[in-house]
């Protein structure tokens, strides 16, 4: 979209995790806005740049509830001067944990990255379709704020969501807003059609169905955009799917799935590249490292990274070639991620257990 296109236009963006995160600075006392990490923030922070737009996301802790209360609703960003604005959806903890922590995290998540084992898991259980009713009702309260600020808005609106937490979403704001444009973009692999079929049948409908009422749905590379057209024919019966192009026509109307590959930030990373901080990094490194070969890796501490099994080649690679011990070491910057799910804890336990055991 270049910046003609936008003149008369409004992004509305939204997801689980907003751009910004608001901590309190321990030392003062004062609340500071931090800017997210990740493709998603680096990809549509300069369509709401170009059109002062607003993202929408859950208030995740304290502070995005207190920013929320003191700026009515919608926090600009930054404090001063704003370029854009954030509107939180704030929900009680116990439905936002069946929503984030169970529903979209694990049993989504695990399904679209394939790492269920399907003669256990995942189990259609009370405490599932609690978490269901959960992921209904944290989407309606998308669909309703967007909604409310596509009829609030004063130029041609364009919705863009983004990833698997709010495939419920776009549905509900087409009933309310037959005529405006909407996306969304999966941030994340797209199973084959055996893989999805591990929801419980109307879980797989009504996900698929209210997907299918974007105007185009995004992909990153062409397998995942083949198996959602799969998955799509197998399910939905009654949807016309053009392998080709990618259209889909289902009930009178018509998505576009495409593919658009995100490239990193390059512009960010350069920058960062050379701050003194890095510099000095790379400094400790080098001294750490000596004259010993780097193998280096970052990652989340998530169980679709392989990093247990990427550890256990190196173990292996060096019983296989014992002539490296001393002269490779190797590196790896992991981040703790989703602590508050019981499987997660238990893979970064395992993580250490297996760094202790091969040095």
């Amino acid at each position: 979209m270049n910046s003609e296109f936008l003149q008369d236009k409004e992004i509305i963006v939204a997801s689980n995790r907003g751009p910004v995160v608001f901590k309190k600075d321990d030392s003062t006392g004062k609340i500071e806005l931090i800017r997210g990490a990740g493709g998603i923030v680096g990809s549509m922070i300069p369509f709401l740049e170009k059109t002062h737009g607003t993202w929408v996301s859950s208030a995740i802790g304290e502070c995005d509830h207190h920013m929320d209360n003191e700026y009515n609703g919608k926090v600009p960003v930054p404090l001063e001067n704003p370029e854009y604005y954030v509107q939180f959806i704030k929900t009680e903890e116990d439905i936002y944990n069946r929503f984030n922590g169970k529903f979209a995290n694990p049993l989504l998540w695990f399904i679209h990255h394939s790492m269920w084992f399907s003669p256990y898991s995942p189990c259609a259980d009370d405490e599932l379709h609690q978490a269901w009713d959960s992921y209904q009702y944290v989407n309606s309260m998308f669909a309703e704020a967007i909604s409310d600020d596509v009829s609030k808005s004063e130029k041609t609106p364009i919705v863009m969501l983004q990833d698997y937490h709010i495939y419920l979403t776009p549905k509900l704001i087409r009933k309310q807003h037959p005529d405006v444009i909407m996306s969304q973009f999966v941030h994340i692999p797209f199973p084959s059609p055996e893989i999805f079929q591990q929801l419980p049948d109307h879980m797989q409908t009504e996900i698929l169905g209210s997907i299918l009422t974007n105007n185009v749905l995004g992909f990153h590379i062409r397998r995942y955009m083949n198996n959602f057209l799969q998955t799509i024919k197998l399910i939905l019966p009654d949807a016309s799917v053009d392998d080709v192009s990618g259209d889909i026509l289902y009930k009178g109307h018509v998505c576009h799935v495409r593919t658009y590959p995100i490239s990193i930030d390059i512009k960010t990373l350069t920058k960062h590249g050379q701050s003194p901080n890095v510099i000095s990094k790379e400094a400790e490194v080098d001294e750490m490292i000596g004259d010993c070969k780097l193998i280096y890796r970052t990652d989340r501490a998530d169980l679709s990274k392989n990093i247990i099994r990427g550890f256990q080649a190196y173990d292996l690679f060096l019983e296989k070639y014992p002539d490296w011990k001393g002269k490779v070491k190797f590196v790896a910057t992991l981040m703790p991620s989703r602590q508050d799910i019981k499987i997660y804890r238990e893979y970064t336990d395992n993580i250490k257990k297996i760094v202790r055991e091969i040095n």
